[in-house]
């Protein structure tokens, strides 16, 4: 797991400054790709959609925290006294250090995708589930082809492929389609329905 120095540096003013441009940078790519949809769209989507992509990354981060204890506790490097002490601050520490990939990526990939789904009317159940698709099998063979452990990766060619579809399975269940869908919810509210009808007089 991270060590303690991940949160210092996140918390300070490089940390902060990060993030402050991972969250107004995208929601200007937003407003820029909406155009005269904008005003009604507002960014309420896409705020629910950050929203849920942390609470998803958080429970992810959770789960290797946890996963990660129970080896530890196999081997014995930890008692079962401390569990609850360390899977906290291993979920914090994991959370904040894959913030510095997931905004990024949410911000210029997820962000200007779904602007241009909703733009064109095409932010429907089926774009979600091909998007979603897509990513996965992309995000999977970018793993596969760029591996942390390059020897074994070469060794074991069909097993890391098979580690690489997990794995992007797990970031898009949990990152990525709850993204989309938060945005779907909240464009079923009814805010955003007339997406058509704005953009129809925005060229009268």
């Amino acid at each position: 797991m991270p060590s303690d120095w991940v949160l210092s540096y996140a918390l300070g003013p490089l940390g902060l400054a990060f993030a402050a441009v991972m969250l107004s940078l995208p929601v200007l790519i937003w407003r820029l790709i909406l155009g005269a949809a904008f005003p009604q769209v507002g960014v309420r989507p896409v705020v629910a959609g950050y929203l849920a992509a942390f609470l998803g990354l958080a429970a992810l981060s959770f789960g290797d925290a946890y996963v990660a204890f129970d080896a530890a506790l196999a081997k014995g490097k930890l008692p079962e006294t401390e569990r609850w002490a360390v899977v906290p601050n291993g979920t914090v520490e994991l959370t904040v250090l894959s913030l510095l990939l997931v905004l990024p990526a949410i911000g210029f990939i997820g962000v200007p995708w779904s602007a241009v789904l909703l733009k064109k009317s095409r932010f429907t159940l089926r774009g979600i589930f091909g998007s979603t698709l897509f990513t996965w099998i992309a995000l999977a063979l970018l793993m596969w082809q760029f591996p942390t452990n390059v020897e074994w990766d070469n060794a074991h060619h069909l097993e890391a492929l098979g580690l690489a579809l997990r794995d992007s399975a797990l970031l898009v269940v949990f990152i990525g389609a709850p993204f989309l869908s938060a945005i779907y919810a909240e464009r079923s509210r009814g805010g955003v329905r007339e997406i058509d009808n704005a953009h129809r007089h925005s060229r009268s």
